[in-house]
């Protein structure tokens, strides 16, 4: 019993480790989204 509770948190350990890195990395590529679309702007004026 207890083995398998232990299972079930590395689970929850690893999901949640996963979801905060994809949720970082989309952060990160919105912000640099955002940097990179007002320069485009510029040139192509």
């Amino acid at each position: 019993m207890k083995k398998r509770n232990q299972v079930q948190w590395m689970h929850k350990v690893i999901i949640g480790t996963a979801l905060f890195v994809l949720g970082s990395s989309l952060v990160v590529g919105a912000f640099e989204n955002v940097h990179i679309v007002p320069e485009k702007v510029h040139e192509v004026r």
